[in-house]
């Protein structure tokens, strides 16, 4: 039997790569066609693996390894294609991206450049985040995770070489921690195994055990190479057909791609799937341009979900899969061979040079807050709206230095008296509100306790919906709640506000609540756990004024603003009739509220935001709401005005 691996140019890998980039393509064009289809990334981690560290052995044998060659290599390899679709990125931007939207694509960019883009986009997981699809270098998370392995990969393998460490032994445990913790927080954070570098290492670490069989002529005995094709071939397409978002991936689902990507490279060229399938020159044409291909296709997909403002129809994703597909071919023939070809270290010191200008001007950009001056920020004046709020969606220490106050895990805690006379409680939609009073656009001497994700029910018990990232501890800050105002004397008005989602109040909710061991439908924990704060907050001698919800938009305010002339105007307003359909069990439970806590203060602003027969999001061109259920700082400072005038808040 030949030996499977061989060291000469592997046709078959290009094919591979192609089968990848049209997984991932597929998959993001149109994701119910190919749920799994973002398995081609863990097939891309296996086989940089594999050709980096083959590469880095055979200089390492023939003496010739140098750090800096490697590093030449890879940036003539990465930066090219890197740098061309990053300024037409920023161009589009210009044109079509909001003040807050481009500052953000300028951070994206960067952290592309510094290949930390995956840091980012996990610390950015959450439900105040914008919609994935709007992020045009989102899919730069994969880049930055092979790289960060290429920081320390390099290194470790030049000493083992040196030293004569088992490299067998290395890599077993390297990638076996790796795999373990990826296992754990696929349960316990599924973002950070899914974007973090470190539970990702095994993957192309996979490929580099492949590369030391290759070099050193090892085989796996037993596994004979067309045998090892065809299990290869049915691990990755069992991966593509059974996967999907809501899998718990990667953990031990990732086997699939990874272990697949394995068997397939080790079977060697001369098998008749890969030399048949994966060495067909359209493959390995495919294969080619893959690297600029996966490059191309999200910021172009990325646009046209931001233009249109909603799922873009089929035939413009066709389209703009068609246009990545050509920038792909003119980026690796015109451009990309020719700067890898090149030699010496010039064409790298040109590429950082180019990439230090762009970050320097991305840093000037974002000290302009985007350049709000731009044509099409010229529809909205939201510039007063983003950053405030966003601070006061955390503590700033006020509540120690002013009251005296230590702080829960995952309490969000803002001030702005010694004696503050209102209390404001309850999750992100409190916080929304509380800004017009951290902003001082309204005068209240005023607290909020907040936490984000958070029912406010003191005595039930609960699964948390997002674990570990928040939501962890709601009933203890629920349960401070109670004893801040049984202790805080200056407390006169308790103010409660929090995100219900309107619908069947005889659900499961998304957090199983339990009344010691007993689960609870969605409405019963409502009145359970709500009702029992109102009680006790009652009991406590407060005044307690309950905030009916604001009505939920269609879409998000932005979708509705038209970016461009050839964009179809899109509503984002629900007619009151949508409305009252809408939330009629919620305000049903609300009324059981104030029928069984009479003392109990109702307080809605649904005619603040909607009269004649519809709910509108915005006034003038100021946009009265952040997202689809949290309002702007102008809209947050409306609701406070009326308010304060009707003597709810304030003296």
């Amino acid at each position: 039997m030949s030996h499977a691996l061989e060291n000469e140019y592997r046709s078959d890998i290009d094919g591979l790569r192609a089968l990848a980039v049209m997984f991932v393509v597929i998959f993001h064009a149109f994701p119910n066609l190919l749920a799994g289809g973002f398995i081609g990334v863990d097939i891309f981690f296996v086989i940089s693996g594999f050709l980096i560290t083959k590469i880095i052995f055979q200089s390492l044998e023939a003496g010739t390894f140098s750090i800096f060659d490697f590093y030449n290599r890879r940036i003539k390899r990465i930066f090219p294609a890197l740098i061309i679709v990053m300024i037409v990125s920023l161009i589009l931007g210009w044109f079509f991206l909001f003040f807050d939207e481009y500052a953000q694509l300028g951070k994206h960019i960067r952290g592309g450049f510094l290949f930390v883009s995956n840091i980012y986009f996990y610390q950015e997981v959450g439900y105040f985040d914008t919609l994935a699809e709007t992020k045009p270098m989102l899919h730069l998370w994969s880049l930055a995770v092979e790289e960060q392995f290429y920081i320390f990969w390099p290194i470790l393998l030049a000493l083992a070489w040196k030293r004569r460490w088992n490299f067998v032994v290395t890599i077993a445990l390297i990638a076996g921690l790796s795999f373990i913790l990826n296992i754990y927080w696929v349960q316990k954070n599924p973002s950070a195994a899914f974007y973090l570098s470190i539970p990702r290492f095994w993957e192309l670490l996979m490929g580099a055990f492949l590369a030391y069989l290759s070099i050193n002529k090892r085989s796996i005995p037993f596994l004979h190479p067309e045998v090892s094709s065809v299990v290869g071939c049915a691990l990755i397409f069992s991966g593509v057909s059974l996967l999907n978002v809501t899998s718990a991936f990667p953990g031990w689902w990732a086997l699939l791609p990874t272990l697949g990507t394995f068997f397939l490279i080790y079977a060697g060229s001369n098998t008749f799937l890969n030399k048949y399938l994966f060495s067909n020159p359209i493959m390995v044409w495919f294969g080619l341009i893959s690297y600029p291909l996966y490059l191309w296709h999200w910021p172009l997909l990325s646009y046209l979900r931001i233009v249109t403002g909603d799922t873009p129809d089929p035939l413009h994703t066709v389209a703009a899969v068609i246009l990545a597909v050509f920038l792909a071919c003119l980026t690796f023939f015109f451009l990309e061979r020719k700067v890898r070809s090149s030699k010496g270290y010039r064409a790298a010191i040109y590429l950082l040079a180019l990439a230090a200008i762009i970050l320097m001007s991305i840093s000037w950009m974002r000290s302009k807050a985007g350049l709000p001056d731009r044509p099409v920020n010229q529809q909205i004046d939201y510039l007063s709206t983003l950053d405030a709020y966003n601070q006061s969606r955390q503590s700033d220490q006020s509540c120690s230095s002013l009251n005296g106050l230590s702080l829960l895990k995952e309490e969000v805690c803002l001030s702005n008296s010694t004696a503050p006379k209102t209390l404001f409680v309850g999750d992100s939609h409190a916080m929304s509100l509380y800004s017009g009073i951290f902003t001082k656009k309204v005068t209240v001497d005023a607290m909020l306790i907040g936490a984000h994700a958070c029912k406010f029910y003191p005595n039930l018990s609960y699964t948390p919906t997002y674990q570990y990232k928040f939501a962890n501890n709601c009933t203890a800050i629920s349960q401070k709640v109670i004893e801040l105002a049984q202790t805080m004397n200056s407390l006169q008005k308790i103010v409660l506000v929090n995100y219900y989602p309107y619908v069947n109040a005889t659900v499961q909710s998304p957090s199983s609540y339990f009344d010691g061991d007993i689960e609870l439908n969605k409405g019963d924990a409502f009145l359970l756990g709500q009702g029992y704060l109102i009680e006790k907050l009652l009991a406590a001698g407060k005044e307690v004024i309950f905030v009916i919800d604001i009505p939920k938009l269609k879409r998000n305010p932005k979708d509705c603003v038209m970016r461009s002339s050839f964009t179809a105007v899109k509503s984002c307003e629900p007619s009151m009739a949508e409305l009252d359909a809408y939330r009629s069990i919620y305000m049903d439970a609300v009324r059981q509220l104030k029928k069984k806590y009479p003392q109990l203060q109702i307080f809605d602003p649904t005619a603040i935001f909607c009269f004649d027969g519809v709910c509108h999001y915005k006034e003038g061109n100021q946009l009265l709401y952040y997202d689809q259920t949290h309002l702007s700082i102008i809209g947050g400072s409306k609701v406070l005005e009326v308010m304060k005038s009707q003597k709810i808040i304030g003296k």
